[in-house]
């Protein structure tokens, strides 16, 4: 999936913002559509700027 195809059907998603920004955060890290991310969820807060609470919210939603 190219990368225009993937940001207009997270832009119309019904999720939050945090949870559109997680997404692509990790499709971005995972490097398609069989890549494999494995941080923690304190990283992944840390490397987003998000809290670990808003972390574990928003990837449960995905």
């Amino acid at each position: 999936m190219n990368d225009l195809t993937r940001y207009q059907l997270l832009a119309k998603a019904k999720v939050p913002p945090a949870a559109k920004l997680l997404y692509s955060y990790l499709m971005d890290h995972a490097g398609g559509r069989h890549g494999c991310v494995l941080l923690s969820g304190k990283k992944l807060a840390l490397e987003v700027g998000l809290s670990p609470s808003a972390v574990r919210r928003n990837l449960h939603r995905l």
